[in-house]
């Protein structure tokens, strides 16, 4: 294996106390306790990584183990979240283990020129299109599946698609080639050759297309949704839904500014945290937007939420059913006692009632019920009201149940 000549006890003695660049007028060189942000780095990013991670566990959760109905948008979520992490876990190490955060005037020439520095450098670099492209195609995936019925997004998703696929592939393939040392290159050598320069160079536009994917990706659900026949209220609040991945926009658009600063400013150590920071942001915030829809599924399944509002709901539904104490009419009567009548021992005399059948008739359990079919001589609804079992209605509609709090006091039978 082969060592820089600036590694372990080849350094010149000379080098170990030159700064990273020279610094401005007024400032001096301070190696043991310049002021570093790698705290804050360290809080937020540490933060929204943690998050995406519990959204993105919980994403793969739901759908295999209550949906159970996985896609390739699963995978792609699951793809991406892993080499967000490592994307993080590469940043963290830089500052950590090394000095990014700090004004590079503070920082030794020969940390610079270290592998401490360059490798996870390397690593941080190369882990960006596999965590743009798994993000951005999960949204695509998940936008196909939500409005299918739209030919025009349909075309749309998979330019898109496309386009984000060669674009991520080709982007990744020119960094290995031009920054992975090869036979007796180090990263040293690499980092000052021409290609590494190139590189360098490229990510502003590659960013830049970045933030042209993230707006169409915004875009496209907004533009869909304007299309739906839903009241105006209820499409500005989808259309918020999918607004929240403005944040990830916001992101992506300071992703450019400060790569661009990255490129013409010669403190590189002091404008690299603020890259990461934003890289992460922008992975971290999609995948986050894209698993919150699973978080209330999920909340539902497990809390009692939904069964303490169900059970006050019937209870209040049957406070407001009272029988009155006047005559009422045979059929009246009928619909009375089959409501609040208590429950028999043996389900055996146990019935439901057609409320909006021609006739008033008793249906006993085990009768068959004819599917409902809908038509011009035909109600829209059908409402069964009774005690015990209800029967079974085969027909593809959608059924709504209520349990209804019987009657303390005994009713003649019919």
């Amino acid at each position: 294996m082969t060592t820089s000549p600036l590694q372990g006890g080849s350094l010149p003695a000379n080098l170990s106390n030159l700064p990273g660049m020279v610094p401005p007028a007024g400032e001096t060189p301070n190696f043991d306790n310049p002021y570093s942000r790698g705290e804050t780095f360290t809080a937020v990013a540490t933060t929204i990584t943690v998050v995406m991670i519990i959204l993105v566990i919980n994403r793969e959760y739901t759908k295999y183990f209550i949906i159970r109905k996985l896609g390739w948008d699963d995978l792609t979520c699951l793809l991406g979240a892993l080499a967000a992490t490592g994307y993080y876990i590469s940043s963290l190490y830089e500052v950590k283990a090394g000095r990014v955060g700090i004004h590079q005037w503070n920082v030794r020439l020969t940390y610079l020129m270290s592998d401490v520095f360059l490798v996870p450098s390397y690593v941080v670099v190369i882990l960006v299109p596999p965590a743009m492209i798994f993000t951005k195609l999960t949204f695509f995936l998940v936008y196909l599946q939500i409005f299918q019925p739209f030919k025009w997004l349909r075309t749309c998703v998979y330019l898109g698609a496309t386009v984000t696929t060669l674009f991520y592939v080709v982007t990744e393939l020119f960094w290995i080639v031009a920054m992975t040392p090869i036979k007796a290159q180090t990263f040293l050598s690499v980092g000052a050759s021409p290609a590494q320069l190139r590189a360098l160079v490229l990510s502003v536009p590659t960013a830049a297309v970045g933030l042209g994917i993230d707006v169409y990706l915004l875009v496209l659900p907004v533009t869909a949704v304007m299309q739906l026949q839903l009241p105006t209220r209820h499409k500005i609040g989808v259309i918020l839904i999918f607004l929240t991945g403005i944040a990830a926009v916001i992101s992506s658009a300071l992703s450019v500014y400060y790569r661009t600063l990255l490129n013409t400013d010669a403190d590189i150590t002091w404008n690299l945290l603020s890259v990461n920071v934003l890289s992460i942001a922008e992975m971290s915030i999609g995948l986050c937007c894209i698993s919150m829809p699973a978080l209330p599924k999920m909340l539902g399944h497990h809390l009692p939420y939904q069964k303490v509002k169900s059970w006050l709901h019937s209870r209040y539904n049957a406070a407001k059913f009272t029988v009155p104490n006047s005559s009422p009419s045979k059929s009246l009567r009928l619909r009375r006692d089959l409501l609040f009548k208590k429950r028999a021992t043996s389900r055996s005399s146990d019935c439901y009632l057609d409320l909006d059948g021609s006739n008033v008739e008793r249906l006993d359990q085990g009768a068959s019920l004819s599917p409902y079919k809908t038509g011009p001589t035909k109600k829209a609804v059908r409402t069964f009201i009774g005690s015990g079992t209800h029967n079974v209605i085969n027909d593809n509609g959608i059924h709504f149940e209520v349990e209804l709090q019987q009657h303390s006091q005994q009713c003649d039978s019919v």
